[in-house]
């Protein structure tokens, strides 16, 4: 079960398809789409400077492709020189650092324990690309972004040009002999060719040669040394050559301005960084009217001057700032005069400011990361965490003769690729034209040289061609789920022996060893779970305890997965692969095999089960938590209850009746602060025999009787409501995101079309109800327990889940976008942030307080899993969202393998406590922090995958359902105003899209007039429609202004998601001319 934090995050879709305010001033995307690798799990990096790709076709030879003016350096003779050679023609990085004797680590072979910081922030985006710097030749190099808070235009990247016109000149570039990018197709910008020279900038612009990774031994020194910083590396999706990785104290994010800083690092990838010296960093904080002198940097665009942040060095020339404005409270030791930094003359202070520009230490602490933002640069990949599979076009380019192609993948944060012709199909050759629409699955063949300007990839499948005018649900969930390396397979046959061999019969034996809780005089045990779920891995119980001391007794009782799943057993081995269960819309694919997450491990009604308990003793007034019981249990559920049935008890009612509204796969789809678990939605077919299953399940079994399990509900409510309101005074945050549901038709069953996808018929938003809050407080509660017992017993080794606050710079802008709309947030705390929001909620209306949440979730970073022992600091351990010090899942083990880990942990805890002979078959001794981290990291990739996915599966049933019963009418809040676009939170679906300003050209009298505000995103759009001259046909558009829409669809051959929103212009009682839009 999911904990809050993923509730205070924004949904992918959201992130993919619009930047915040504060995002295009000072953040990169979060929401990035990337997998783990083929393999699932942490590659660590094999270190072969200067040697040939192995494999047929792995050489590039002949001519060089069409528009490489600089020719790649992949042949057999480049590729057979040594490494000595190799680093003469490679730009040299900083002196090696000495390497000391440093032990290798055990969790990458070569490479040392990086320290674990965890203050990664997703979303900041501050400067522009940086060359390496040089003081007298900053100015040589064209950069492609915009200085925040200037007024000037953007061009298509952000300012409302299409992708798809980026998409096109590229491709023009690439078959008219210009320099081509080395990166994915969409969202992109025309790169120099001195960007490809040697380490992004200084380089007179012939070579195409990244930097050299350095070797395990200089990394390893310098991070003992703290000259190198680790992280991961998180490419922007509106730029692909920006890119992020948090620096270590959680202040702001390193900005990566370049793919050759970047160093063919993969988005996801942990990499060791190198700060660049101060001179080059960007300062970000300069008002539009103090930059207007600057001599900022530019490159021109079909839309004009695009603008990016200046340095700190040509401030600082052109006296634009002080070097004490920049960073202020810096005391200079050799200064004779004044110490504040403004002396002018003192030798001694400019050398000791020189001496500070040249170095890559942060001047002065804190460092104000709302004036300068850091720029850095990639030395080494550490842990290949990104996907290496991609999938993409091949573009056959102008001669037929090359033994390569080009392959561009549809995400712009994967690079763009050489394949070998022979891994195609044989009539590319002779009609290339045949495969413009046909989609491949590519997989790295070999390490990425520092001498090659692109990877080299081989096909491994082909995927099948978009048609025109309609989306291939089938088609398009296959590339959602290579794309994201969900492992969609059947389970091998081995493994599925090996779990048929598993008894289901419990022996007496077995249930000495276990707390009875079966005796119906005692325990009414039962389960709530979502209409259709059939995997039920929690039940609960409550009683009035009769010793009269007033007290209550909850249990919470999660099936007892790690009793059949062992460590070192093939299934267990497919589990720690997945690490998750996968919901799309229309399906899921579990984390284990069936007849284990429905049967043997799921808490069915009237079945015996084991079971893993947490029971508390509890003062219903004061909800003190007077004593906690952790022990293996076996229980008995007496009914299986949905999440209606429980609202209907909650309400008063005492009957089993079904509701007369069912929300069909509402419960199924959403995935609230406790986790409630997810599953697909379903036909009409699948729901009435779901229905029938229901309705059997919800029998109460005798001795119990309805009235019993409602007056438990009812009780248990009403502690819940109790524990909540003491966990949001305690300062808990919570920021509810809308989640869409789907109904579905009748899937096809017989014919061509038999097992696809059934189309969507129907939407709505998914309703958070007070069943789901009651059963999540006792799952958080659970979940805090057992993280405190995990701490106690096993100080090291602990497996946790924390969620870091956002960084300085993320709470800074959220305060200043709000202020500037009119609400004062106070963001000091995740408690005061709450109260604030729960204050504006009272004077926003509904559509305006949606605004608030979406900008504020932006700018949360994700809840993560880590060994306790790799961060020693309990600062370091805490969740910002529960505002609780220790936490981590123990509710879900059946969709969960974090939770299987958490629950050998307890099980090797209570079994310590209590003197009894620990089962070394089920509890894995062997865990060190190292492959503890390792496995946290595994988990981490794997949810965050499996969330993407399904939230792109939620993005791609939306746009079938308006090709099919589009154009749709939608109210939305506008949430980021940009010069030549908006972004728009359409209020119905809960979805943000971006309604760009040259689509609605058809319909104005004259051209838009943007004025810019005094935070970037919040400025305002005057629009003038068609029709007579009033009032009347004028629009002024602002943050938090709601609009009226037509969602259609573009039915683009590069992303058939993509939705195009004209604005319905206003009525008007003085004329009947109506404004007509054209189509993409």
């Amino acid at each position: 079960m999911s904990d809050s934090s993923e509730a205070t995050n924004v949904s992918s879709q959201t992130q993919q398809s619009a930047a915040s305010p504060q995002q295009q001033q000072q953040c990169g995307n979060n929401s990035t789409s990337n997998g783990a690798s083929s393999t699932a799990a942490s590659v660590p990096l094999v270190f072969r400077p200067g040697c040939p790709p192995e494999g047929a076709g792995a050489q590039l030879q002949g001519p060089p492709l069409p528009g490489a003016q600089t020719q790649l350096q992949c042949s057999a003779a480049a590729a057979a020189s040594s490494s000595t050679s190799t680093q003469h023609q490679l730009p040299q990085p900083p002196p090696p650092l000495p390497p000391p004797p440093l032990p290798p680590p055990h969790h990458a072979p070569g490479y040392p324990q990086p320290p674990h910081h965890h203050h990664q922030h997703h979303h900041h985006r501050g400067g522009g690309h940086h060359p390496h710097y040089n003081p007298n030749h900053h100015h040589q190099h064209h950069h492609h972004h915009q200085y925040p808070g200037a007024v000037g235009k953007r061009g298509g990247r952000r300012g409302g040009a299409s992708q798809h016109h980026h998409y096109q000149q590229q491709q023009r570039q690439f078959s008219s002999g210009q320099p081509y990018p080395g990166a994915g197709h969409r969202g992109g910008h025309r790169q120099s060719q001195q960007q490809f020279g040697s380490g992004g900038g200084g380089a007179n612009g012939a070579s195409s040669q990244f930097v050299a990774h350095l070797t395990p031994e200089e990394v390893s020194a310098g991070l003992a040394s703290g000259e190198l910083i680790t992280g991961q590396v998180r490419i922007s999706q509106r730029n692909f050559e920006e890119a992020f990785v948090s620096h270590p104290n959680g202040d702001s994010d390193i900005l990566i301005t370049s793919l050759i800083d970047r160093n063919r690092a993969l988005n996801d990838d942990e990499v060791a960084l190198r700060i660049k010296p101060v001179a080059s960093w960007r300062v970000i904080g300069l008002d539009p009217s103090s930059a207007a002198g600057l001599d900022i940097e530019s490159t021109p665009s079909k839309f004009g001057q695009q603008q990016q942040p200046p340095t700190v060095e040509s401030v600082l020339a052109n006296g634009q700032a002080t070097f004490a404005a920049l960073f202020p409270g810096v005391v200079y030791p050799d200064s004779r005069g004044d110490d504040d930094g403004e002396g002018e003359g003192d030798n001694g202070e400019e050398s000791a400011i020189a001496a500070i520009l040249k170095s890559n230490a942060d001047p002065c602490q804190p460092l104000p990361v709302d004036k300068v933002q850091r720029i850095g640069q990639v030395v080494a990949i550490v842990r290949q965490l990104a996907n290496r599979r991609f999938v993409g076009y091949v573009k056959p380019g102008n001669s037929s003769n090359q033994p390569m192609v080009l392959f561009a993948p549809l995400d712009s944060r994967q690079p763009r690729c050489l394949v070998p012709r022979s891994d195609l199909p044989p009539m590319f050759a002779s009609r290339p034209g045949d495969f413009e629409r046909t989609l491949f699955v590519a997989e790295l063949a070999n390490d990425w040289r520092p001498e090659c300007r692109m990877p080299q990839v081989r096909i491994s499948r082909q995927l099948g061609n978009r048609a025109a005018g309609r989306i291939d649900l089938e088609l398009e969930t296959r590339v959602i789920l290579e794309h994201h390396s969900i492992d969609a397979e059947d389970f091998e046959p081995d493994t599925l022996a090996e779990v048929a061999e598993i008894s289901a019969d419990i022996d007496s034996e077995e249930v000495a060893r276990r707390r009875d809780f079966r005796d119906p005089s005692r325990y009414c045990v039962f389960t709530v779970d979502p209409e259709t779920a059939r995997d039920l891995d929690d039940a609960v119980h409550f009683r009035e305890l009769d010793d009269g001391s007033g007290d209550c007794e909850v249990g919470v009782h999660i099936a007892d997965v790690s009793h059949y799943v062992r460590p070192g057993s093939k299934v267990d081995a497919l589990a720690r692969a997945r690490a998750t269960t996968t919901y799309l819309v229309q399906r899921a694919y579990p984390m284990l095999p069936r007849r284990l997450c429905e049967q043997l491990c799921s808490l069915n009604p009237r079945e015996d089960k084991l079971a893993f308990s947490v029971v508390w003793r509890i003062d219903p007034n004061s909800c003190e938590v007077k004593s906690t019981w952790f022990g293996k249990s076996i229980i008995r559920s007496c009914c299986q209850l949905s999440y209606q049935h429980a609202q209907h008890f909650i309400e008063g009612h005492s009957d089993m009746r079904e509701p007369q509204e069912v929300d069909l796969g509402g419960d199924a789809q959403m995935a609230d602060a406790a986790g409630q678990k997810e599953s697909g939605s379903n036909t009409t077919e699948e729901v009435a025999l779901m229905s029938d299953l229901r309705r059997a399940s919800a029998r109460v079994e005798a001795p119990h009787t309805v009235q019993s399990v409602a007056d438990s509900v009812r009780a248990m409510h009403s502690l819940a409501v109790k524990l909540r309101r003491q966990r949001f005074s305690d300062g808990a945050l919570r920021i509810d995101q809308p989640r869409l549901t789907f109904r579905l038709a009748e899937a096809p069953t017989d014919g061509a079309d038999a097992g696809a996808s059934a189309p969507p018929i129907a939407f709505s938003v998914y309703e958070l109800r007070d069943s789901n809050r009651m059963i999540e407080e006792f799952m958080l509660l659970a979940n805090c327990s057992v993280a405190h017992k995990l701490r106690d017993s096993q100080p090291d080794l602990a497996f946790l889940r924390r969620h870091m606050p956002p960084s300085e710079r993320a709470l800074q802008a959220l305060k200043k976008t709000s202020s500037a709309l009119g609400v004062q947030l106070d963001v000091g705390s995740s408690g005061t942030l709450q109260a604030s929001l729960g204050q504006a909620a009272q004077v926003l209306d509904s559509e305006q307080h949606l605004c608030l949440l979406s900008l504020c979730a932006k700018q949360m970073q994700l809840a993560k899993y880590f060994c306790i022992g790799s961060a020693k600091h309990p600062d370091l351990w805490r969740h910002y969202a529960l505002n609780v010090p220790l936490y981590t899942h123990f509710t879900s083990p059946i969709r969960r393998y974090a939770d299987v880990v958490v629950h050998r942990q307890l099980c090797a805890a209570v079994c310590s406590d209590s003197g009894l002979e620990l089962d070394q078959s089920i509890v894995q001794l062997a865990e060190t922090v190292e492959s503890l981290t390792d496995q946290a990291q595994v988990c981490n990739k794997k949810k965050k995958d499996a969330k993407e996915a399904g939230e792109r599966s939620i993005d791609l049933h939306y746009a079938a359902f308006v090709i099919a019963n589009g154009p749709l009418d939608e109210v939305g809040v506008v949430i980021g105003v940009l010069d030549k676009a908006m972004d728009v939170l359409l209020t119905r679906c809960g979805l943000v899209r971006r309604l760009y300003m040259d689509q609605q050209a058809p319909m104005l009298r004259k051209s838009h007039e943007f004025r810019a505000g005094a935070v970037q995103g919040c400025g305002q759009l005057s629009l003038h429609f068609n029709g007579c001259h009033s009032a009347s046909h004028h629009l002024t558009l602002c943050p938090m202004s709601t609009i009226e829409v037509v969602v259609s669809s573009c039915l683009s051959k590069d992303d058939p998601m993509r939705l195009k929103l004209l604005l319905k212009p206003p009525s008007c009682d003085l004329c009947d001319d109506t404004p007509v839009g054209t189509g993409c």
